[in-house]
Parts: structure tokens; C-alpha cells; sequence
């Protein structure tokens, strides 16, 4: 049904349009030239998918997730590290005392386009995504520990923030396992006066 690939610096400006579609503008602030550094990180998970026989490869569906805490606090603000910090590290003992600790993840960007909607892709996206943040978490044992058996860097949590209108968004993310953590009023700006909660939620591995 879809070709999943791996994205990298050249889909910059895809990921752009992506994001303008979908997000506020300050989502992602620095347009092709921060998209094109997102996407060279190596802390930082991105996956496409699209229509096979599509010469273009256009993406229809993407996810990127930041799989280090070098790249949370790298791409995403203060305020949210603050937050995982005080929701998640600090009372669930989860490791963050070196930029290569990979035991939490962030899903910095979860969508698809009009016409690839209600067919499980976003669902897809998600799985996807979660197995890149394992396998990640897995591979950095070495790094950290020289080998130590004794010592693991295995995924605990992952986290993310939606805002609280986002219904189709919210249905996805519980339906893998999510749980909704904090609820932080007026964080987004919608029509008008009109803001919007955001939403912290957070996936528990066994």
C-alpha cells in the first residue's frame, strides 16, 4: 500500500511543506535550512512513506522522533525539556545525565496528507517510529558503557505534546498506549483570541 523510507537532509523542503500544512509556523522555525539540520542529526529518526509508482516519492506520511537527549534539547524549547524533566526523568528515574542517553524518546512530528488519511498509515508511522526509537536506545549501550553487560540503555518512555484539539491525533496516540500526563493552557494561538491546550503525553515500556 505505502513504501517506507528513511529521510534525510535532501527532504528538507518536503518536510517543510509537511509542516506548513499541518502545524503553527513556529513548529518549525527555520524552514529548509533547520529541516535540512534536523534531518542530518544522528540523534533524530524520520521516516517517509509514499505511493508506490510515484517517480517523485512525494511523502504522503511522516514521522520524525528525537532519539537522544542531545537532539530533545537540540530541536525542541526550553520549556518542553523542563517538562520532561519534571514529568518524566526526575520521577520516573529515567537516565538523562549524558547528550547521548537514549532512554527517553519525543515525537517531534506525526501526520499525513488528505488523501492517505483513515487507512492506518499515521497508525503505521507510529510503529515504525517506535522501532527506531528501541533499536536506538539499544545501540547506544556501547557508546555509554564500553560494552558493560551489567549496564543497559534499553527505551523506558516516549514522550509527546499535541494540542488538545487534535482529536484524530489524540485517538492514534492512545490507541498505542499512550498516556495523557499534563495539560498546559494557552499554549497554542488559534483563530482570533482563541488558544489551545497542549498536551503532554507519554508511552510506558515495559
Amino acid at each position: 500500500d505505502f513504501l517506507y523510507t528513511a529521510m534525510g537532509p535532501q527532504d528538507a523542503q518536503d518536510l517543510v511543506d509537511l509542516q506548513d500544512e499541518w502545524f503553527p509556523q513556529d513548529s518549525y522555525p527555520g524552514g529548509a535550512p533547520w529541516c535540512a539540520q534536523l534531518l542530518s542529526h544522528p540523534g533524530v529518526i524520520a521516516i517517509k512513506a509514499s505511493l508506490p509508482g510515484d517517480d517523485t516519492a512525494a511523502p504522503v506520511g511522516v514521522v520524525v522522533a528525537l532519539s537522544s537527549r542531545e537532539a530533545i534539547e537540540e530541536f525542541t524549547g526550553k520549556t518542553t525539556v523542563d517538562m520532561l524533566r519534571s514529568e518524566l526523568t526526575l520521577p520516573r528515574f529515567i537516565p538523562w545525565d549524558d547528550p547521548n542517553r537514549r532512554e527517553l524518546g519525543y515525537v517531534l512530528s506525526l501526520g499525513t496528507v488528505g488523501e492517505a488519511r483513515r487507512r492506518g498509515l499515521g497508525a503505521e508511522l507510529l510503529r515504525r517510529g517506535l522501532a527506531e526509537l528501541r533499536a536506538a536506545a539499544g545501540a547506544a549501550e556501547g557508546r555509554l558503557f564500553g560494552g558493560d553487560g551489567d549496564r543497559s540503555t534499553a527505551l523506558r518512555a516516549v514522550a509527546l505534546n499535541l494540542a488538545d484539539y487534535n482529536k484524530a491525533a489524540r485517538n492514534c496516540y492512545e490507541a498505542a498506549g499512550f498516556q495523557r500526563l499534563k495539560e498546559e493552557p494557552e499554549s497554542y494561538a488559534g483563530v482570533g483570541r482563541r488558544t489551545h491546550s497542549s498536551l503532554l503525553y507519554a508511552l510506558f515500556i515495559e
